[in-house]
């Protein structure tokens, strides 16, 4: 039996009590606009800690310290100076744009972090009297603050950002990110690696846990910084990258990694334990170092990557003349919007409806949702409502148009039916979606793919659009079609989930790529089968 260090078997440990957790709370990871308010409220936590430290020195001075006040004394308050000093250039290595820290994937995750490693231990620490203002802005926003699991949600969206985008650890690591306009973010630390690869291995994901590890091992040999309140060695993270190599049946790289360890350590018990158990497995393989498995594993979901890449492999040719774009004209109001429809694909129908909304009135729309926004959930296989995925990252808001009769909202409506050519008066209210770190939803219907008959009441056609431009990633792929439509604000996407025949047509299968630079907004607008009668007729065969 395989020795598990001490130090994996917390890890391990405490990897458990947290994924038990994930279904419980307002995860902050999964949505920008929660993500924005950390940026404020550590703004305040600066200011607190910088008079903290300031009252802690004339307590010293004066000899109140540690006599009355025994949790201050010089060491702890040279520790926290090099902690303000940290954080404070953190944050001022992004450009000064504040908005970039939730933005920037890189920067959200070490924004994420500083709150678990570096706040949350500081309200242990501090003295509860001297330090009431740290006590007292995180109680105060204890509603929007972050738990562990957003920063396993943070780790595990860089890993998905890295393989829709082919980015590697060294790149991810540096912030050189594809599209990236804003260059001066620091880089990751060793322990920011280091974290990342530990959350990966507890994620039982082996490839990821050892590019981590390797990141984390070069930036240590380079002198990159480790945070001064991690205790994070290089030992401890070859220990990691031997063990993710033995997990994924790479025996002869984790004996060398282990040989390796102790060559640094030769006393280590578990390294000692480990090469046993890893030579043992190396000798009853019997399979050369080229025979051992492929490394990196195949992507299980590279069509869905390649779309979100723009690397299409259309299932059906379409002659290019077929792609045409228009004006819609057929009513005097949309002729006075100069509502522009490009057709993106033929044969199902998949269109961009351009400039559907202004700047203004998609303004309103995130403003009215922003209250609101809430986890994001779908329903289960057994009709269970409320469920939460890691395939789906991002909150949620509803707004019909009963509740805001005073709204631009029945106005919009309105619009949405002309250029459709469809009812809305048995349509779902409108669903406002705000993406976090790394934001997307994996392919999926929007129709019921698990009903068993045609529906009466089933989601016929949906209108999908664009509250914000994004940077870099976040498209809609139809992965059977070879079809992205880019997010562009005012935009929108629509399409026919089931055929004239009333089934559900599963070739139109879609998917949010992940953002990778910059906040997607967006609006689904689903119009259901029933009420269609006299706007959408009925065809005898599928293939109408």
């Amino acid at each position: 039996m395989l020795l598990l260090k001490p130090q994996l078997g917390i890890f391990l440990l405490l990897s458990h009590a947290v994924i038990h957790h994930l279904t419980l709370g307002e995860e902050v990871f999964r949505s920008i606009a929660r993500l924005r308010v950390l940026v404020s409220v550590e703004r305040e936590l600066i200011k607190a800690l910088r008079e903290y430290i300031s009252v802690s020195r004339d307590l010293l001075k004066t000899g109140q310290a540690p006599s009355k006040y025994p949790l201050i004394n010089g060491r702890t308050i040279n520790i926290y100076e090099r902690r303000l000093e940290e954080v404070t250039k953190l944050r001022d290595g992004a450009v000064g744009d504040s908005d970039v820290h939730v933005t920037h994937p890189v920067l959200a995750f070490k924004l994420l972090k500083r709150y678990m490693k570096l706040w949350n231990y500081l309200m242990v620490e501090v003295d509860k009297d001297i330090g009431k203002d740290i006590v007292a802005v995180m109680e105060r926003h204890r509603n929007f603050l972050p738990n562990d699991t957003d920063f396993i949600g943070a780790c595990r969206a860089i890993a998905r950002l890295q393989s829709t985008y082919k980015i590697s650890a060294k790149a991810m690591a540096d912030g050189a990110l594809p599209g990236e306009i804003h260059k001066d973010h620091g880089g990751l630390s060793v322990d920011d690696c280091f974290f990342i690869g530990q959350e990966a291995f507890n994620d039982n994901d082996d490839y990821f846990c050892v590019i981590w590890m390797e990141e984390g091992l070069r930036r240590y040999r380079q002198g990159y910084p480790i945070m001064p309140w991690e205790d994070v060695k290089e030992t401890i993270m070859i220990e990691f990258q031997a063990y993710c190599y033995f997990r994924a049946g790479l025996y002869h790289k984790a004996v060398k990694y282990t040989s390796e360890l102790l060559a640094l350590d030769p006393e280590n018990v578990h390294g000692l334990h480990n090469k046993a158990t890893f030579g043992e497995a190396l000798s009853k393989s019997n399979r050369t170092l080229e025979e051992e498995p492929r490394y990196p594993p195949t992507d299980e979901d590279e069509r869905y990557h390649e779309n979100c890449r723009g690397e299409f492999n259309p299932s059906n040719v379409v002659h290019p003349q077929e792609l045409i774009c228009r004006y819609v004209s057929d009513h005097p109001l949309i002729r006075l919007l100069r509502i522009g429809e490009e057709v993106l694909n033929v044969n199902p129908r998949i269109v961009m409806f351009r400039r559907l909304l202004d700047d203004n009135e998609t303004n309103i729309m995130k403003k009215l949702a922003l209250p609101y926004l809430s986890i994001s959930r779908i329903v289960g296989a057994e009709k269970t409502f409320g469920v939460v995925i890691q395939d789906r990252v991002s909150n949620t808001a509803w707004l019909s148009d009963e509740d805001y009769p005073d709204t631009i909202i029945p106005k919009l409506t309105k619009r949405l039916e002309l250029v459709t050519g469809l009812s809305a008066d048995d349509a779902e209210p409108y669903q406002v979606l705000n993406y976090g770190i790394g934001g997307h939803y994996k392919p999926h219907l929007d129709a019921d793919s698990y009903s068993t008959s045609r529906a009466v009441n089933e989601r016929v056609a949906t209108l999908l659009i664009y509250l914000s431009d994004v940077e870099y990633g976040g498209g809609t792929v139809f992965v059977k079609h070879g079809v992205r439509a880019n997010p562009k604000k005012g935009d929108a996407a629509f399409w026919y989930n089931m055929n004239k025949s009333g089934q559900i047509d599963f070739s139109m299968e879609h998917g949010a790529c992940p953002v990778l630079l910059g906040e997607k907004w967006i609006i689904n607008k689903w119009f259901n089968y029933n009420g269609q009668i006299s706007h959408r007729k009925c065809g005898l065969s599928s293939e109408e």
